[in-house]
């Protein structure tokens, strides 16, 4: 009978055989699990790589904005400033410019005076037909008045025919500091012209009178001379401040056109209607004769187109120190 025992070694092996496929399972668990393990790791490296990339690529653009941005202000400024130093030196020339022209004053015509180096004030007064006239008082040039009178009508005139200063750019937005130069110089020439608007038409009435005058006493004859005379006073007096003399004179110019046998008695009324004005009181002293009251009309006359004339360059002294830096 066959041994019991044979079986016994097939189970074992089967057994054997068993639990290397265990162990063969086990392993390649394990492995598989190492594997899933080292994918992981691999994965989650490969995620923080990328988020690294995805910032720095963020930061990269971000910088080439800033720097974008940054040039592009920084062109802008440089444009501005630009802008802003070529209007500048317009107002500098501009500046340059008036103070060389309107800013220096009344220019003399060539060998003409001032109005107050021309003007004696001895035309404003009737002809005396038997008194010469007096030896303190010379007769005045009509040319040298016509051309101080010339000179001075034509200052007023660049004053108003003057340029403005050179507008600012209309795509600037000007700061108050940026704009002062350009509002003083506007301010400057706006206040010239308007202190010149009353001495420039007291001017203008003195010089259409005064050489009108001139040529009246040069007339052939007293009488004559006389007509003119009162015709012209009878149109305008040379100054508003004169008024009383002139009455007073184109009363006795016009005694004297007539047919007199002396001229003594319209003399003595003259004499006493001009004592009695304020514009002389002062040059008279209190005397009351006709050559006194003669002189001290000639200085009142005189004087009326000095003081005209200094408002004028004291109103061009103004101009000229409010554009100087």
């Amino acid at each position: 009978m066959p041994s019991p025992a044979a079986p016994s070694g097939d189970a074992e092996h089967s057994d054997e055989t068993e639990r290397s496929r265990d162990a063969e399972r086990s392993g390649d668990a394990e492995q598989s699990g190492e594997a899933e393990r080292s994918g992981s790791i691999l994965n989650r490296g490969n995620i923080r790589r990328s988020r690294v990339i995805i910032a720095a690529v963020a930061a990269l653009a971000v910088l080439i904005v800033v720097a974008v941005v940054v040039a592009r202000e920084n062109r802008q400024n440089e444009e501005r400033e630009a802008a802003v130093a070529h209007w500048g030196a317009q107002i500098a020339t501009w500046e340059s410019e008036q103070l060389a022209g309107i800013g220096a004053g009344i220019v003399p015509a060539d060998a003409a005076g001032s109005i107050a180096d021309a003007v004696s004030g001895t035309a404003l007064r009737p002809v005396w037909p038997d008194v010469p006239p007096t030896a303190d008082s010379p007769e005045d040039s009509l040319d040298e008045v016509n051309a101080s009178c010339t000179a001075v009508t034509a200052y007023d005139e660049s004053v108003q025919v003057a340029p403005e200063p050179p507008a600012p750019p209309t795509d600037l937005d000007l700061t108050d500091a940026e704009r002062t130069r350009f509002d003083e110089g506007s301010a400057a020439l706006a206040e010239l012209r308007n202190a010149l608007s009353e001495p420039m038409a007291a001017i203008r009435q003195f010089c259409g009178t005064y050489p009108a005058l001139l040529l009246a006493h040069g007339a052939e004859n007293a009488a004559e001379a006389n007509r003119a005379v009162a015709e012209t006073l009878a149109v305008q007096c040379p100054a508003p401040a004169l008024d009383g003399i002139c009455a007073a004179t184109i009363d006795a110019a016009s005694a004297l056109a007539g047919e007199v046998e002396s001229s003594e008695a319209i003399q003595a009324t003259w004499t006493a209607a001009v004592v009695e004005e304020s514009a002389v009181e002062t040059a008279l002293g209190g005397q009351r004769e006709t050559a006194a009251a003669q002189s001290a009309v000639a200085q009142a006359v005189a004087g009326e187109a000095a003081e005209l004339e200094q408002q004028i360059e004291d109103a061009a002294t103004a101009f000229a120190t409010a554009l100087r830096p």
